[in-house]
């Protein structure tokens, strides 16, 4: 298969346009230049488009915002199962906790890798996000820790080290 028709599709969870959905559109900028097909899909609590997404846009990326209003929005899930059946990435890139679930539990078969940049403790509903995160995380076929100490952490939760690396943030200079 050539790179110009292999599939990337590309999922984050996000409510601005911050470094983390910075590098994604970097990323994907850097993946069309070299012939790969990226799309970038956006889960958002707001009805407007999600910035990354009319920036991969102005770009010639194509890009989704997907309304979500709440983590156990029937609407969101249907919409991304939508996405994937659409578009028929060869691979899915998820990079937060929400992405990782979600594709986890939706993909059937593709393999998928997460960007994980780690997890937060604000409260009983965090905990179980970050508990899902580690079940969904399991299952990648690679995972990329945003430090060794991270890294480190998910090896201690039961995340393949094979399946693990480290990937210190780069940007375009």
């Amino acid at each position: 298969m050539s790179r110009r028709s292999f599939r990337v599709l590309l999922v984050r969870s996000s409510r601005r346009l911050g470094g983390v959905e910075r590098q994604l559109l970097d990323h994907a900028t850097r993946l069309q230049a070299a012939g790969w097909r990226p799309h970038i899909v956006c889960l958002y609590r707001d009805v407007s488009t999600h910035p990354l997404v009319e920036a991969a846009r102005e770009q010639g990326i194509p890009a989704s915002s997907i309304f979500d209003p709440a983590p156990h929005s029937p609407a969101s899930w249907r919409e991304l199962r939508r996405i994937l059946t659409k578009v028929r990435p060869h691979l899915i890139h998820a990079c937060d906790y929400r992405s990782d679930v979600m594709v986890a539990l939706l993909n059937r078969g593709r393999p998928w890798i997460a960007e994980s940049h780690g997890h937060t403790g604000e409260g009983w509903p965090m905990s179980c996000w970050n508990r899902l995160d580690i079940w969904a995380l399991r299952r990648a076929a690679r995972v990329f820790a945003v430090s060794l100490a991270w890294e480190t952490a998910l090896a201690a939760r039961g995340v393949s080290p094979r399946r693990l690396q480290t990937l210190g943030n780069t940007t375009a200079a």
